[in-house]
């Protein structure tokens, strides 16, 4: 028995410029991964990475099984060399992304992700990439409409014991739809809320960042946080990095105390 979840977003950019967005190397970085390898076409592959606080890089790869340029891609997820504390799959995850386009001339892209086991081991994995998905969806939307062609960078902030939910919102500053987080220097980070999963995840736009964006998301009893700056505006994470997650993990820390 497995179980899947389905994803739906309209965005105001051609066919052509979302099927790049998902199958090109260097767009993929601006709204997904820190790193991309893809070798195109059928039976190539899609490698995707994140760096983490302490430097290293966590990839995972796909193989294509399906290539229609704009209009559908079909990944095949190849197992993990270090699987976690997950046992191992009898059959891998699929994702099944189809692009079409509306009478308006917008466009619509659907991800079907499936084949994860139906069984309460893999409950959290499961309920993650869902929501995981809806915010990296939305960052893509965000990344065609508001930053096209615009290289980005993110930091990331992570924390081993994730505090309580109302916590993380207190430390975004999150007031009605939108986000006032006090840094240690006085600094501000502000701006809109665009997803919040309750007790899940967060992404919230950042205005100090010429619109940048900040995702949250507690993630297995992890805490695990994001800000990512595109164009000119990365330069200003050199002087907001440290302070930024300073505060972060505070606020884990303060929990646990």
């Amino acid at each position: 028995m497995t179980r899947d979840h389905r994803h739906e977003i309209e965005i105001d950019a051609s066919a052509d410029d979302v099927w790049r967005a998902v199958t090109d190397a260097t767009e993929l970085t601006r709204w997904y991964a820190d790193r991309a390898r893809v070798t195109p076409g059928e039976n190539g592959t899609v490698t995707v990475g994140w760096e983490t606080p302490g430097g290293t890089v966590e990839e995972g790869t796909s193989r294509i099984d399906v290539w229609k340029p704009g209009r559908r891609l079909r990944l095949v997820d190849l197992p993990p060399a270090d699987p976690g504390d997950f046992p191992a799959l009898d059959e891998p995850t699929v994702q099944e992304w189809t692009i079409t386009t509306t009478e308006g001339g917008r466009t619509v892209l659907r991800l079907v992700h499936s084949g994860f086991p139906d069984s309460d081991d893999w409950d959290d994995f499961y309920d993650s990439t869902d929501h995981g998905w809806d915010a990296f969806l939305l960052s893509l939307r965000h990344y065609l409409e508001r930053h096209p062609g615009e290289p980005r960078r993110s930091i990331v902030a992570t924390a081993p014991h994730a505090p309580a939910w109302e916590r993380v919102r207190a430390a975004c500053g999150v007031t009605g739809g939108r986000i006032e987080m006090k840094l240690p220097t006085g600094e501000t980070l502000s701006g809109r809320i665009v997803l919040e999963r309750p007790a899940k995840a967060l992404l919230a736009t950042v205005a100090e960042l010429d619109d940048g964006l900040l995702f949250v998301t507690r993630e297995m009893g992890t805490l695990w946080a994001s800000l990512a700056a595109f164009g000119d505006a990365r330069a200003r994470l050199d002087d907001l990095g440290g302070h930024w997650r300073e505060h972060m993990i505070t606020t884990s820390r303060e929990q646990d105390s």
